[in-house]
């Protein structure tokens, strides 16, 4: 899932508590 990837490294900034998974 390189979408996953991308969304975790980009969300982490901003979602890094919903992208704790």
């Amino acid at each position: 899932m390189p979408t996953f990837n991308q969304l975790v490294r980009k969300g982490r900034q901003t979602s890094v508590k919903k992208s704790t998974a």
